[in-house]
């Protein structure tokens, strides 16, 4: 997860970590629904059904074009949203695209991330690489 500017010095980072790992990936990307299983099979959830909730997700996916990507043409997100019990954790996982947005936990984000995986068009972007290598350890 993002936290910080993109300092040149973390860009060249990221390209290192690229350069270093690429060879030796493939494609692996879940789906969304195979993510929201694996949410809901580690994690102690409250479902969330607030329109409210499931538009925040909804418009992260379509105001961004990397994330809108992801969906065929004409077909619009089918978000799930949830809370972590006992925590201010909010999550939300598109079942189409396998867009997911976490609120209140790094360590949720990472690990969701590591359990995505990447696709053909992730492999050719350096920070989503990057990212990966670094939630996978």
């Amino acid at each position: 997860m993002l936290t910080k500017e993109a300092t040149p010095e973390l860009i060249k980072e990221w390209q290192n970590i690229y350069y270093n790992h690429i060879d030796n990936l493939v494609p692996n990307r879940k789906t969304g629904c195979e993510i929201d299983e694996y949410f809901r099979g580690n994690y102690s959830f409250v479902s969330v059904n607030d329109k409210n909730a499931k538009e925040t997700v909804i418009q992260n996916i379509i105001n961004n074009e990397s994330f809108k990507e992801k969906l065929s043409a004409g077909v619009k997100p089918k978000p799930m949203t949830y809370t972590i019990r006992d925590s201010n954790i909010f999550v939300g996982i598109d079942l189409i695209s396998g867009y997911f947005y976490v609120e209140g936990s790094e360590e949720v984000y990472d690990d969701l991330f590591a359990y995505r995986g990447l696709d053909e068009s992730d492999l050719k972007n350096f920070y989503l690489v990057a990212e990966y290598i670094r939630c996978k350890k």
